[in-house]
Formats: C-alpha cells, sequence, structure tokens
C-alpha cells in the first residue's frame, strides 16, 4: 500500500512540475526567423525620453544604409550615410565625413540599423510568433530589444531596453 501511495504521489508530483515549466514557457511560439524587407525605403517614428523624431532609411547592401530626418523641425533635412567604415553626414549644403567610430555609437540611425542587420544575420537571435507578426528578440551592446515583422519579414516595430521605441511604416 505504501509502495503505490510514493507512485502515486511521484506521479502527480512530475505532473504539478510539467504543468508549471509549461506556464513558464515563453507566450509564443517559435516560429522561423523571415529574411528582412528593407531595400524599400521605410519611415520609422522614433520616441526615446522626451525626444522624438522622424526618419526615412534605406539600405542599399551589406552595411551600406542612409537615412532623411523628417521632424524635429531643428534636424529636418539632416542625411545620414553609412557606408561601411565611413559616415558622411549632410546638413543644408554642408559635408562632413568621417569615420563611423568617431561618431556616437548609440544614435537613432546607429540603434535603429545595428539592431535590423543584428535580427537578419545574427543566429543569437529568437523569433516567436505573436498572432499574425513575428518577434525577433536579441542583444546588442545597448541592450535588450525586441522587433516586430510581418510573416514576410517587413519590420513593424522595435522596443530596445531604457525606453527606445519605433514604429516603422
Amino acid at each position: 500500500m505504501k509502495t503505490k501511495l510514493k507512485k502515486l504521489t511521484l506521479t502527480l508530483s512530475l505532473c504539478v512540475c510539467a504543468l508549471i515549466l509549461n506556464a513558464c514557457k515563453s507566450s509564443g511560439k517559435e516560429a522561423d526567423k523571415p529574411k528582412l524587407q528593407v531595400y524599400e525605403p521605410f519611415t520609422a517614428e522614433v520616441t526615446a525620453g522626451d525626444f522624438n523624431c522622424g526618419i526615412e532609411l534605406s539600405k542599399s547592401g551589406e552595411g551600406i544604409w542612409s537615412g532623411k530626418f523628417s521632424a524635429p523641425d531643428t534636424i529636418e533635412g539632416l542625411c545620414i550615410s553609412s557606408m561601411g567604415g565611413d559616415t558622411e553626414i549632410e546638413y543644408m549644403g554642408l559635408c562632413y565625413t568621417a569615420s563611423s567610430d568617431s561618431l556616437p555609437e548609440h544614435s537613432v540611425m546607429g540603434i535603429i540599423t545595428s539592431v535590423l542587420d543584428h535580427a537578419d544575420a545574427s543566429s543569437d537571435t529568437k523569433a516567436n510568433a505573436d498572432g499574425k507578426d513575428i518577434v525577433i528578440s536579441g542583444e546588442l551592446d545597448f541592450g535588450q530589444y525586441e522587433l516586430y515583422v510581418t510573416k514576410s519579414g517587413e519590420p513593424l516595430s522595435l522596443k530596445v531596453g531604457g525606453g527606445f521605441e519605433a514604429d516603422f511604416s
């Protein structure tokens, strides 16, 4: 009788553990990570603390990005082109070229392009289905991120630790 009671207790304990582990797992189920569709121009509306801006982005090759700010008024028209190791900044007819290493690492454009490149190419990311969309999560030196994309790979939104958010269209 004691042996049957021990077996029953052990079986019930294992079932409870399985239920607890199942409840603790990620809410979305694993999904295949789509190839990101970033070679056509798209717009990002960014909020980072008190700062808000709009920027039109496009990628023309591996590590080659360009962006043009549309808001706020103080930087409207500012163009940034990143070509591998060099970055060109143009504003109101003035042009400046510098090594990408000498510019701020965590700029608006730098964060967005770093996440998009990392999410697309790195095997360190995880993709989970979230309803009709996919959430690609990963981590870079500026924090963890969640990139929401359609199943065809079009970016929808981005959340980075520290309050940086971007909505894409």
